[in-house]
Protein backbone atom coordinates (compact mmCIF):
# COMPACT_ATOMS: atom_id res chain seq x y z
CA UNK A 1 0.00 0.00 0.00
CA UNK A 2 2.69 2.45 0.70
CA UNK A 3 4.72 1.96 -2.37
CA UNK A 4 1.77 2.26 -4.26
CA UNK A 5 1.08 5.73 -2.24
CA UNK A 6 4.51 7.08 -3.10
CA UNK A 7 3.83 5.95 -6.87
CA UNK A 8 1.00 7.79 -7.18
CA UNK A 9 2.34 11.02 -5.61
CA UNK A 10 2.40 14.11 -7.50
CA UNK A 11 5.39 15.19 -5.84
CA UNK A 12 8.67 13.43 -7.39
CA UNK A 13 10.03 10.63 -4.97
CA UNK A 14 12.84 8.47 -5.38
CA UNK A 15 13.77 5.84 -3.15
CA UNK A 16 16.85 4.12 -3.16
CA UNK A 17 18.81 1.35 -1.47
CA UNK A 18 21.11 1.12 0.70
CA UNK A 19 23.98 1.09 -2.39
CA UNK A 20 22.28 4.62 -3.93
CA UNK A 21 20.47 2.25 -6.28
CA UNK A 22 17.03 3.05 -7.31
CA UNK A 23 14.44 1.17 -6.08
CA UNK A 24 11.53 3.32 -6.91
CA UNK A 25 10.80 6.36 -9.17
CA UNK A 26 7.32 7.34 -8.97
CA UNK A 27 4.84 9.44 -11.36
CA UNK A 28 6.17 12.69 -10.38
CA UNK A 29 9.56 11.69 -10.72
CA UNK A 30 8.87 10.51 -13.91
CA UNK A 31 7.34 13.84 -14.96
CA UNK A 32 9.76 16.10 -13.59
CA UNK A 33 13.22 14.23 -15.11
CA UNK A 34 11.31 12.66 -17.71
CA UNK A 35 12.79 9.52 -17.63
CA UNK A 36 10.72 6.20 -17.80
CA UNK A 37 10.51 4.00 -14.58
CA UNK A 38 12.60 1.32 -16.27
CA UNK A 39 15.22 3.55 -17.05
CA UNK A 40 15.80 4.08 -13.82
CA UNK A 41 14.65 2.09 -11.64
CA UNK A 42 18.56 -0.43 -10.81
CA UNK A 43 20.65 2.47 -11.53
CA UNK A 44 22.48 4.66 -9.26
CA UNK A 45 21.10 7.77 -8.45
CA UNK A 46 23.51 10.11 -10.26
CA UNK A 47 21.33 9.68 -13.11
CA UNK A 48 19.55 12.18 -12.42
CA UNK A 49 20.94 13.74 -9.71
CA UNK A 50 24.90 13.71 -10.31
CA UNK A 51 27.52 14.12 -8.15
CA UNK A 52 28.96 16.95 -10.00
CA UNK A 53 28.52 19.24 -13.42
CA UNK A 54 31.48 19.61 -16.09
CA UNK A 55 33.81 21.59 -15.05
CA UNK A 56 31.33 23.67 -12.51
CA UNK A 57 33.11 24.38 -8.73
CA UNK A 58 30.31 22.18 -7.15
CA UNK A 59 30.34 18.70 -5.80
CA UNK A 60 26.78 17.10 -4.86
CA UNK A 61 26.48 16.68 -1.18
CA UNK A 62 24.45 13.91 -1.47
CA UNK A 63 26.90 11.00 -1.55
CA UNK A 64 28.33 11.92 1.35
CA UNK A 65 24.96 11.94 2.98
CA UNK A 66 24.06 8.61 1.77
CA UNK A 67 27.42 7.15 2.99
CA UNK A 68 27.45 8.18 6.27
CA UNK A 69 30.63 10.05 5.54
CA UNK A 70 29.45 13.62 6.91
CA UNK A 71 28.02 11.20 9.84
CA UNK A 72 24.67 13.48 9.83
CA UNK A 73 22.02 12.35 12.32
CA UNK A 74 19.25 14.32 11.30
CA UNK A 75 15.49 12.64 10.36
CA UNK A 76 15.51 14.31 7.32
CA UNK A 77 18.14 16.70 5.43
CA UNK A 78 17.63 19.48 3.32
CA UNK A 79 19.93 19.71 0.58
CA UNK A 80 20.18 22.16 -2.95
CA UNK A 81 20.94 19.77 -5.84
CA UNK A 82 20.97 20.08 -9.88
CA UNK A 83 19.07 17.65 -11.57
CA UNK A 84 19.58 16.30 -15.01
CA UNK A 85 16.83 15.24 -17.66
CA UNK A 86 16.54 12.46 -19.84
CA UNK A 87 17.49 15.50 -22.63
CA UNK A 88 20.71 16.44 -21.05
CA UNK A 89 19.22 19.68 -19.29
CA UNK A 90 20.57 20.54 -16.36
CA UNK A 91 18.16 22.48 -13.48
CA UNK A 92 18.57 22.84 -10.04
CA UNK A 93 16.35 21.46 -7.72
CA UNK A 94 15.99 21.38 -3.71
CA UNK A 95 15.82 17.83 -2.26
CA UNK A 96 14.67 16.97 1.26
CA UNK A 97 16.64 13.21 2.29
CA UNK A 98 15.47 10.76 4.74
CA UNK A 99 15.99 7.07 6.16
CA UNK A 100 13.22 4.91 4.92
CA UNK A 101 12.52 1.41 5.05
CA UNK A 102 10.87 -0.07 2.19
CA UNK A 103 10.44 -3.70 2.49
CA UNK A 104 12.65 -5.68 1.46
CA UNK A 105 15.79 -3.04 1.89
CA UNK A 106 16.51 -0.54 4.45
CA UNK A 107 17.80 2.81 2.54
CA UNK A 108 16.45 6.39 1.75
CA UNK A 109 13.87 8.42 0.57
CA UNK A 110 14.78 12.05 -1.11
CA UNK A 111 11.51 14.22 -2.53
CA UNK A 112 12.63 16.30 -5.29
CA UNK A 113 10.77 19.75 -5.89
CA UNK A 114 11.48 22.60 -8.31
CA UNK A 115 13.28 25.74 -6.42
CA UNK A 116 10.15 27.71 -7.32
CA UNK A 117 7.79 25.70 -5.39
CA UNK A 118 10.31 25.23 -2.42
CA UNK A 119 9.33 26.66 0.64
CA UNK A 120 12.40 27.65 2.00
CA UNK A 121 12.80 29.67 -1.25
CA UNK A 122 9.15 31.05 -1.28
CA UNK A 123 9.72 34.42 0.70
CA UNK A 124 12.68 35.32 -2.08
CA UNK A 125 11.09 34.42 -4.66
CA UNK A 126 7.64 36.60 -3.41
CA UNK A 127 10.18 39.47 -2.83
CA UNK A 128 11.75 38.44 -6.58
CA UNK A 129 8.66 38.80 -8.12
CA UNK A 130 7.76 42.09 -6.97
CA UNK A 131 11.01 43.18 -8.19
CA UNK A 132 10.39 41.81 -11.90
CA UNK A 133 7.03 43.24 -11.79
CA UNK A 134 8.40 46.58 -12.02
CA UNK A 135 11.01 45.90 -14.07
CA UNK A 136 8.95 44.40 -16.32
CA UNK A 137 6.91 47.48 -16.23
CA UNK A 138 9.90 49.46 -17.48
CA UNK A 139 9.82 50.61 -21.21
CA UNK A 140 13.68 50.98 -21.64
CA UNK A 141 15.29 48.42 -20.14
CA UNK A 142 15.01 44.88 -21.19
CA UNK A 143 14.67 42.05 -18.67
CA UNK A 144 15.13 38.31 -18.79
CA UNK A 145 15.24 35.50 -16.41
CA UNK A 146 17.49 32.46 -18.02
CA UNK A 147 17.78 28.51 -17.08
CA UNK A 148 21.80 27.45 -15.98
CA UNK A 149 21.19 26.10 -20.08
CA UNK A 150 20.69 28.95 -21.45
CA UNK A 151 16.91 28.51 -21.94
CA UNK A 152 14.63 31.88 -21.42
CA UNK A 153 12.21 31.29 -18.53
CA UNK A 154 10.81 35.02 -18.27
CA UNK A 155 10.99 37.79 -20.80
CA UNK A 156 9.41 41.68 -20.54
CA UNK A 157 7.57 43.23 -22.95
CA UNK A 158 10.83 45.87 -23.62
CA UNK A 159 12.71 43.12 -24.74
CA UNK A 160 10.25 41.84 -26.46
CA UNK A 161 10.22 45.06 -28.82
CA UNK A 162 14.04 45.52 -29.13
CA UNK A 163 14.02 41.90 -30.70
CA UNK A 164 11.14 41.99 -32.93
CA UNK A 165 9.47 38.53 -31.05
CA UNK A 166 6.39 37.63 -29.05
CA UNK A 167 6.50 36.52 -25.34
CA UNK A 168 5.56 32.88 -26.34
CA UNK A 169 8.18 33.10 -29.47
CA UNK A 170 11.21 33.90 -27.45
CA UNK A 171 10.13 31.97 -24.39
CA UNK A 172 11.15 28.65 -27.15
CA UNK A 173 14.60 30.23 -27.59
CA UNK A 174 18.09 30.51 -25.37
CA UNK A 175 20.22 33.61 -25.29
CA UNK A 176 22.49 31.07 -27.56
CA UNK A 177 19.71 31.52 -30.16
CA UNK A 178 19.20 34.87 -30.38
CA UNK A 179 23.11 36.67 -29.58
CA UNK A 180 25.05 37.55 -32.77
CA UNK A 181 27.39 34.22 -33.53
CA UNK A 182 30.65 36.41 -33.12
CA UNK A 183 30.05 37.75 -29.72
CA UNK A 184 28.79 34.05 -28.62
CA UNK A 185 31.65 32.74 -27.73
CA UNK A 186 33.02 35.82 -25.14
CA UNK A 187 28.97 35.83 -23.93
CA UNK A 188 29.23 31.79 -23.22
CA UNK A 189 32.87 32.35 -21.45
CA UNK A 190 31.05 35.03 -19.28
CA UNK A 191 28.16 32.97 -18.01
CA UNK A 192 30.94 30.07 -17.11
CA UNK A 193 32.83 32.24 -15.17
CA UNK A 194 29.70 33.17 -13.65
CA UNK A 195 28.58 30.07 -12.78
CA UNK A 196 31.85 28.95 -10.99
CA UNK A 197 31.86 31.35 -9.08
CA UNK A 198 34.70 33.25 -10.59
CA UNK A 199 32.48 36.94 -10.98
CA UNK A 200 29.43 38.00 -9.47
CA UNK A 201 28.15 40.10 -12.37
CA UNK A 202 29.52 41.12 -16.38
CA UNK A 203 29.12 43.58 -18.58
CA UNK A 204 29.00 43.02 -22.13
CA UNK A 205 28.41 45.23 -25.00
CA UNK A 206 26.94 42.02 -27.66
CA UNK A 207 24.76 42.10 -30.93
CA UNK A 208 21.25 40.54 -30.63
CA UNK A 209 19.43 38.95 -33.88
CA UNK A 210 16.65 40.74 -34.85
CA UNK A 211 13.43 38.52 -35.75
CA UNK A 212 13.78 40.26 -39.19
CA UNK A 213 17.52 39.44 -39.34
CA UNK A 214 19.49 43.11 -38.82
CA UNK A 215 21.52 43.43 -35.95
CA UNK A 216 20.82 45.07 -32.45
CA UNK A 217 23.45 46.31 -30.20
CA UNK A 218 22.63 46.10 -26.33
CA UNK A 219 24.61 47.05 -23.31
CA UNK A 220 24.03 43.82 -21.50
CA UNK A 221 24.21 43.32 -17.40
CA UNK A 222 23.92 39.86 -16.27
CA UNK A 223 24.06 38.08 -13.06
CA UNK A 224 23.53 35.08 -10.98
CA UNK A 225 20.51 34.12 -8.36
CA UNK A 226 21.93 31.45 -5.69
CA UNK A 227 20.14 29.11 -3.28
CA UNK A 228 21.63 30.37 0.21
CA UNK A 229 23.91 27.13 0.08
CA UNK A 230 25.84 28.81 -3.07
CA UNK A 231 24.15 26.73 -5.65
CA UNK A 232 23.52 28.61 -9.20
CA UNK A 233 19.92 28.52 -9.80
CA UNK A 234 19.09 30.87 -12.77
CA UNK A 235 20.36 33.39 -14.59
CA UNK A 236 18.83 37.74 -14.29
CA UNK A 237 19.90 40.00 -17.70
CA UNK A 238 19.09 43.36 -18.42
CA UNK A 239 19.88 44.82 -22.18
CA UNK A 240 19.76 48.54 -22.60
CA UNK A 241 19.27 49.34 -26.58
CA UNK A 242 22.79 51.05 -27.63
CA UNK A 243 22.22 50.51 -30.99
CA UNK A 244 21.34 54.49 -32.52
CA UNK A 245 24.50 55.01 -30.14
CA UNK A 246 26.72 52.69 -32.04
CA UNK A 247 25.60 53.37 -35.53
CA UNK A 248 26.35 57.15 -34.44
CA UNK A 249 29.98 56.19 -33.06
CA UNK A 250 30.39 54.09 -36.45
CA UNK A 251 29.34 56.96 -38.45
CA UNK A 252 31.40 59.28 -36.96
CA UNK A 253 34.75 56.54 -36.88
CA UNK A 254 33.66 56.35 -40.58
CA UNK A 255 33.59 60.05 -40.73
CA UNK A 256 36.88 61.05 -39.22
CA UNK A 257 38.68 58.49 -41.58
CA UNK A 258 37.31 59.87 -43.95
CA UNK A 259 38.51 62.93 -43.22
CA UNK A 260 42.02 61.64 -42.04
CA UNK A 261 41.97 60.67 -45.66
CA UNK A 262 40.76 64.29 -47.26
CA UNK A 263 43.27 66.45 -45.06
CA UNK A 264 46.05 64.02 -46.10
CA UNK A 265 45.28 63.97 -49.66
CA UNK A 266 44.82 67.91 -49.41
CA UNK A 267 47.60 67.99 -47.93
CA UNK A 268 50.23 65.98 -50.49
CA UNK A 269 47.83 68.49 -52.78
CA UNK A 270 48.60 71.65 -51.49
CA UNK A 271 52.44 70.19 -51.18
CA UNK A 272 52.79 69.04 -54.79
CA UNK A 273 50.75 71.53 -56.10
CA UNK A 274 52.75 74.41 -54.73
CA UNK A 275 56.51 72.77 -55.45
CA UNK A 276 54.86 72.64 -59.19
CA UNK A 277 53.78 76.28 -58.69
CA UNK A 278 57.45 77.60 -57.81
CA UNK A 279 59.14 76.82 -61.44
CA UNK A 280 56.90 78.46 -63.38
CA UNK A 281 56.86 81.49 -60.95
CA UNK A 282 60.44 81.53 -60.87
CA UNK A 283 59.88 81.86 -64.48
CA UNK A 284 57.52 84.75 -64.11
CA UNK A 285 59.46 86.56 -61.98
CA UNK A 286 63.04 86.14 -63.49
CA UNK A 287 61.72 87.78 -67.07
CA UNK A 288 59.64 90.27 -65.34
CA UNK A 289 63.07 91.55 -63.45
CA UNK A 290 64.82 91.38 -66.44
CA UNK A 291 62.27 93.74 -68.09
CA UNK A 292 62.60 95.71 -65.27
CA UNK A 293 65.77 96.20 -65.39
CA UNK A 294 66.60 96.51 -69.30
CA UNK A 295 63.62 99.07 -70.29
CA UNK A 296 62.71 100.88 -66.34
CA UNK A 297 62.43 104.36 -67.54
CA UNK A 298 62.86 104.13 -71.01
CA UNK A 299 58.90 103.46 -71.05
CA UNK A 300 56.13 105.89 -69.68
CA UNK A 301 55.52 105.78 -65.85
CA UNK A 302 52.38 104.04 -65.97
CA UNK A 303 54.38 101.09 -67.48
CA UNK A 304 56.96 101.23 -64.76
CA UNK A 305 54.24 101.59 -62.34
CA UNK A 306 52.55 98.31 -64.00
CA UNK A 307 56.38 96.38 -63.83
CA UNK A 308 55.97 97.00 -60.49
CA UNK A 309 52.56 95.48 -59.42
CA UNK A 310 53.79 92.39 -61.72
CA UNK A 311 57.22 92.18 -59.20
CA UNK A 312 55.08 92.95 -56.38
CA UNK A 313 52.78 90.35 -56.90
CA UNK A 314 55.20 87.54 -58.07
CA UNK A 315 56.55 88.48 -54.60
CA UNK A 316 53.63 87.99 -52.77
CA UNK A 317 52.85 84.85 -54.48
CA UNK A 318 56.35 83.74 -53.40
CA UNK A 319 55.32 84.17 -50.04
CA UNK A 320 51.87 82.71 -50.30
CA UNK A 321 53.46 79.46 -51.48
CA UNK A 322 56.35 79.33 -49.04
CA UNK A 323 53.51 79.75 -46.34
CA UNK A 324 51.38 77.15 -47.34
CA UNK A 325 54.53 74.70 -47.88
CA UNK A 326 54.88 75.21 -44.54
CA UNK A 327 51.39 74.64 -43.05
CA UNK A 328 51.46 71.24 -44.99
CA UNK A 329 54.61 70.20 -43.74
CA UNK A 330 53.30 71.26 -40.15
CA UNK A 331 51.72 66.92 -40.58
CA UNK A 332 54.16 65.69 -43.65
CA UNK A 333 57.56 66.90 -42.14
CA UNK A 334 56.54 66.35 -38.05
CA UNK A 335 59.32 64.84 -36.18
CA UNK A 336 59.67 62.62 -33.36
CA UNK A 337 58.48 64.41 -30.09
CA UNK A 338 61.83 65.11 -27.85
CA UNK A 339 62.81 66.96 -25.04
CA UNK A 340 62.51 70.44 -25.86
CA UNK A 341 64.06 73.75 -23.96
CA UNK A 342 61.44 76.14 -24.86
CA UNK A 343 63.26 79.31 -22.95
CA UNK A 344 66.57 78.89 -24.76
CA UNK A 345 64.32 78.98 -28.37
CA UNK A 346 62.95 81.98 -27.28
CA UNK A 347 66.76 83.46 -26.41
CA UNK A 348 67.99 82.31 -29.75
CA UNK A 349 64.72 83.48 -31.81
CA UNK A 350 64.93 87.10 -30.25
CA UNK A 351 68.98 87.33 -30.78
CA UNK A 352 67.97 87.03 -34.26
CA UNK A 353 64.78 89.13 -34.35
CA UNK A 354 66.27 92.07 -32.77
CA UNK A 355 68.73 92.46 -35.52
CA UNK A 356 66.19 94.49 -37.80
CA UNK A 357 65.70 97.75 -38.18
CA UNK A 358 62.05 98.18 -36.54
CA UNK A 359 63.01 95.52 -33.18
CA UNK A 360 66.43 97.62 -32.26
CA UNK A 361 64.04 99.21 -29.36
CA UNK A 362 62.35 96.07 -28.63
CA UNK A 363 61.83 94.51 -25.14
CA UNK A 364 61.69 91.26 -24.13
CA UNK A 365 60.35 90.01 -20.95
CA UNK A 366 61.23 86.44 -20.70
CA UNK A 367 59.93 84.40 -17.68
CA UNK A 368 61.10 80.60 -16.83
CA UNK A 369 59.86 78.59 -19.21
CA UNK A 370 60.14 74.69 -19.08
CA UNK A 371 61.85 71.89 -21.09
CA UNK A 372 58.74 69.24 -22.38
CA UNK A 373 58.72 66.79 -25.09
CA UNK A 374 57.57 68.12 -28.52
CA UNK A 375 58.47 69.11 -32.24
CA UNK A 376 61.78 71.71 -31.71
CA UNK A 377 61.48 73.05 -35.29
CA UNK A 378 57.75 73.05 -34.74
CA UNK A 379 57.78 74.92 -31.60
CA UNK A 380 60.35 77.64 -32.71
CA UNK A 381 58.46 78.32 -35.69
CA UNK A 382 55.04 78.79 -33.51
CA UNK A 383 57.66 81.33 -31.54
CA UNK A 384 58.74 82.83 -34.71
CA UNK A 385 55.80 83.39 -35.84
CA UNK A 386 54.04 84.99 -32.57
CA UNK A 387 57.27 87.42 -31.86
CA UNK A 388 57.78 88.33 -36.07
CA UNK A 389 53.89 89.76 -35.54
CA UNK A 390 54.86 91.19 -32.18
CA UNK A 391 57.46 93.33 -34.15
CA UNK A 392 54.88 93.00 -37.89
CA UNK A 393 52.43 95.26 -36.09
CA UNK A 394 54.18 97.17 -33.41
CA UNK A 395 52.84 100.66 -32.26
CA UNK A 396 55.33 103.16 -33.17
CA UNK A 397 54.85 105.73 -30.62
CA UNK A 398 55.91 103.87 -28.06
CA UNK A 399 58.64 101.34 -27.60
CA UNK A 400 57.70 97.85 -28.34
CA UNK A 401 57.42 95.42 -25.35
CA UNK A 402 57.12 91.39 -25.19
CA UNK A 403 55.98 89.46 -22.66
CA UNK A 404 56.20 85.63 -22.78
CA UNK A 405 54.94 83.82 -19.02
CA UNK A 406 53.75 80.13 -18.94
CA UNK A 407 51.41 78.82 -16.00
CA UNK A 408 50.79 74.73 -15.67
CA UNK A 409 47.44 73.01 -15.06
CA UNK A 410 48.30 70.07 -12.82
CA UNK A 411 44.92 68.60 -13.50
CA UNK A 412 43.91 66.38 -16.39
CA UNK A 413 46.34 66.31 -18.77
CA UNK A 414 48.79 68.42 -16.89
CA UNK A 415 48.69 71.34 -19.53
CA UNK A 416 51.41 73.84 -19.80
CA UNK A 417 49.60 77.42 -21.10
CA UNK A 418 52.03 79.94 -22.42
CA UNK A 419 51.16 83.54 -22.93
CA UNK A 420 52.56 86.18 -25.22
CA UNK A 421 51.37 89.35 -24.78
CA UNK A 422 52.62 92.94 -26.40
CA UNK A 423 52.09 96.18 -26.69
CA UNK A 424 50.71 97.13 -30.62
CA UNK A 425 48.13 97.98 -32.49
CA UNK A 426 45.87 94.95 -31.21
CA UNK A 427 43.12 93.24 -32.86
CA UNK A 428 39.23 93.64 -33.03
CA UNK A 429 38.08 90.34 -31.33
CA UNK A 430 35.63 90.13 -33.99
CA UNK A 431 38.06 88.76 -35.77
CA UNK A 432 39.61 86.11 -33.28
CA UNK A 433 38.77 83.39 -34.64
CA UNK A 434 38.53 84.22 -38.18
CA UNK A 435 42.85 85.31 -38.16
CA UNK A 436 43.32 81.61 -37.41
CA UNK A 437 41.93 81.06 -41.00
CA UNK A 438 44.59 80.59 -43.70
CA UNK A 439 45.21 83.72 -45.98
CA UNK A 440 43.42 85.94 -43.31
CA UNK A 441 44.77 89.25 -42.97
CA UNK A 442 42.96 91.83 -40.22
CA UNK A 443 45.43 94.90 -40.69
CA UNK A 444 46.34 95.07 -44.65
CA UNK A 445 47.00 98.80 -43.93
CA UNK A 446 49.75 98.02 -41.77
CA UNK A 447 52.10 95.66 -43.76
CA UNK A 448 51.70 94.20 -46.81
CA UNK A 449 54.63 91.76 -46.75
CA UNK A 450 52.33 88.95 -44.74
CA UNK A 451 51.04 86.13 -46.92
CA UNK A 452 48.10 85.75 -43.67
CA UNK A 453 49.16 81.92 -43.49
CA UNK A 454 51.42 82.60 -40.10
CA UNK A 455 48.48 82.22 -37.59
CA UNK A 456 47.39 79.37 -39.52
CA UNK A 457 50.34 77.57 -38.90
CA UNK A 458 50.60 78.52 -35.43
CA UNK A 459 46.98 77.01 -34.86
CA UNK A 460 48.12 73.68 -36.98
CA UNK A 461 51.38 73.42 -34.92
CA UNK A 462 49.76 74.06 -31.50
CA UNK A 463 46.67 71.17 -32.17
CA UNK A 464 49.66 68.51 -33.52
CA UNK A 465 51.21 69.06 -30.04
CA UNK A 466 47.28 68.50 -28.40
CA UNK A 467 46.69 72.15 -27.31
CA UNK A 468 44.43 75.00 -28.56
CA UNK A 469 45.47 78.59 -29.14
CA UNK A 470 43.65 82.01 -29.22
CA UNK A 471 44.05 85.57 -28.63
CA UNK A 472 42.41 88.32 -26.04
CA UNK A 473 42.88 92.22 -27.87
CA UNK A 474 41.41 95.35 -28.08
CA UNK A 475 42.53 97.74 -30.56
CA UNK A 476 45.36 100.22 -29.54
CA UNK A 477 45.91 97.92 -26.14
CA UNK A 478 48.21 95.27 -27.83
CA UNK A 479 47.38 91.50 -27.74
CA UNK A 480 47.75 88.39 -25.61
CA UNK A 481 48.36 85.35 -27.27
CA UNK A 482 47.65 82.03 -24.97
CA UNK A 483 48.03 78.88 -26.54
CA UNK A 484 48.05 75.07 -24.68
CA UNK A 485 50.61 72.38 -24.98
CA UNK A 486 49.94 68.87 -23.50
CA UNK A 487 53.05 67.92 -21.46
CA UNK A 488 53.90 64.55 -22.90
CA UNK A 489 57.21 63.98 -21.05
CA UNK A 490 55.71 62.02 -17.80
Amino acid sequence: MLEALLTASPEAIIVLDDASHVTLFNDGAKEMFGYKSSEVVGQLVDVILPDSIGDLRWTSPLPPLLSGVNEMEVPLSQLALFGQRADGEIFSVDASVASASLPPSRGFMIVVRDPATSPRSEGKLRECEECFRIAFESETIAFAIAELSGRLRAVNRSLCNLLGYTVPELLELSFQAITHPEDLFKDVSYVRSLIKGEMDRYLLEKRYLHKQGHTVWALLSVSMVRDRWGAPLYFVAHATDITSLKNAQRALEEHAAELERSNAELEHFAAVASHDLQEPLRTVSSYTQLLSERYGGQLDERADRWIDYVVGGVDHMKRMIDGLLSLARVRTDGEEFQPVDTEAIVDRLWTRLRAQPNAQEAHLSLGSLPVLAADASQIEQLFQNLLSNAIRYRRFDVPLRVEISVSRDLGSNGEWEFTVADNGIGIDMMHATRIFEIFQRVARDVDRTGAGIGLAVCDRIVRRHGGRIWVDSAPGHGARFRFTLVDRSS
